[in-house]
């Protein structure tokens, strides 16, 4: 038995209260559960419980075990110390606080289908498995929760944005920089490609500002894939210029083993991408003043309409040749940057600065495009449901990865419509 499943029959009431009675034989009676604590300390504050027929006011603390008290070390930890019932699955000893006061316990009683039901969800490896328990009822609330989880998903990366912009000395810019720099990777090489923005701050590349071609040498220099046996003869000229600047700036390139080119596509080779990115760098000045400014997402998309440099149009790696054509980036491909570095970018500027119009307008683009079609997002309209956007599609994802990977079924809308069904049905 799991404490978090404990935890989630006493938040949602789903036992036995009609006899409830501690270990000693006090009749239990529950006037307010508490409020669960998602941090350090007790599992639930300020509980109202009358035991023998005194009201109590404090904490409540779950266990498996009754002993589980003394592996944790409640026992010297005087944040424990206000604890008025400590609830287990098994008594096996009597529990004590740092002053060396008994803290009364008291054994749960549940239904036994509750813990069947559990069990078959946590332990189900086939996704989407529960979905199919909804009624039509359920998903009519399961689609307002959508809206919740994209806030949730959000959130999340605003957390992780927020980090790099403390790191990055308060700078909206470099951090944008360095986020956008990651989707142009996409999943196969996003680790990459922000290791090279990192590499190269973006105040140098102001300095070369004027030459689309110097910016160029700088990226794929830094990158390391610029150099090979045998270089044509612009690969010798970006050579020499990234030979001149990395001296000027006292540079060193990453790995070059860091960039994966199989199983990729050739228009997603990191060095087509590299391309491109430089010719966006050249041509995006205050990237996230005017992204701040703008409201349409078709000027936001603008920002992003670039394409390699004409070498690139007849190759996809140096001295290769291929048949001509311009290396653009393609409109799904602009909406996954938009939808992973510009929307939690504004909204972590909303966040920081406690701005609800730029969360706001974070929203209102992701629902103002496309939703996006990966394995998950396919999984879920064969299921029938309709994505409307990309906040769907986010919010799926966002329940897939934090919710379904890591079993988190009992903090799941869908999982605890079926928990509250399985205590319906039951006797204690």
């Amino acid at each position: 038995m799991k404490e978090v499943f404990l935890q989630y029959v006493w938040k949602n009431g789903l036992f036995d209260h009609n006899n409830m009675r501690t270990v000693t034989g006090e009749r239990v009676e529950i006037v307010s559960l508490g409020t669960c604590n998602t941090d350090s300390g007790p599992d639930f504050f300020n509980a109202h419980i009358r035991i023998g027929g005194v009201l109590w006011v404090g904490n409540v603390e779950i266990h498996v075990r009754s002993g589980d008290w003394f592996r944790h070390n409640h026992h010297k930890d005087r944040a424990y110390d206000n604890v008025i019932l400590n609830v287990v699955d098994f008594y096996d000893k009597p529990v004590f606080n740092s002053h060396g006061k008994e803290v009364l316990s008291c054994v749960l009683k549940y239904s036994h289908n509750l813990v069947r039901e559990y069990e078959v969800l946590s332990g189900n490896r086939r996704f989407l498995y529960c979905f199919d328990r909804l009624s039509a009822e359920d998903l009519f609330s399961f689609k307002f929760w959508l809206q919740s989880l994209v806030i949730e998903r959000l959130e999340r990366k605003s957390e992780t944005i927020l980090r790099s912009f403390a790191r990055n000395m308060n700078s909206w810019e470099e951090t944008m920089y360095q986020l956008v720099a990651r989707y142009f990777g996409m999943n196969v090489n996003a680790e990459a490609f922000e290791e090279l923005a990192c590499s190269l701050p973006l105040r140098v590349l102001a300095r070369q500002k004027k030459s689309a071609f110097q910016i160029e040498a700088l990226l794929l220099g830094q990158s390391g894939l610029l150099f090979s046996p045998d270089p044509d003869t612009y690969q010798d000229s970006l050579i020499k210029e990234y030979d001149f600047l990395k001296k000027k700036y006292s540079l060193e390139p990453i790995d070059p083993c860091v960039w994966k080119f199989m199983r990729t596509r050739p228009y997603n080779f990191p060095t087509i991408r590299i391309a491109q990115f430089a010719h966006f760098v050249w041509n995006s000045e205050s990237l996230f003043s005017k992204v701040l400014e703008m409201d349409s997402l078709a000027d936001i998309r603008g920002l992003f309409d670039t394409s390699a440099s004409v070498y690139w149009d007849t190759h996809f790696d140096f001295s290769k040749f291929s048949q001509r054509k311009t290396k653009k980036m393609g409109r799904s491909t602009l909406d996954i940057i938009i939808i992973n570095a510009i929307v939690p970018m504004i909204f972590a500027y909303g966040d920081y600065n406690n701005m609800y119009k730029f969360k706001e307008k974070a929203v209102d683009l992701l629902e103002s495009i496309k939703a996006e079609r990966n394995y998950i997002t396919k999984k879920w309209e064969g299921k029938g449901v309709r994505l409307a956007s990309a906040a769907d599609s986010q919010a799926l994802i966002q329940l897939k990865s934090e919710y379904c990977d890591k079993k988190r079924c009992l903090h799941c809308e869908i999982g605890n419509k079926i928990m509250l069904c399985a205590n319906v049905c039951s006797k204690f």
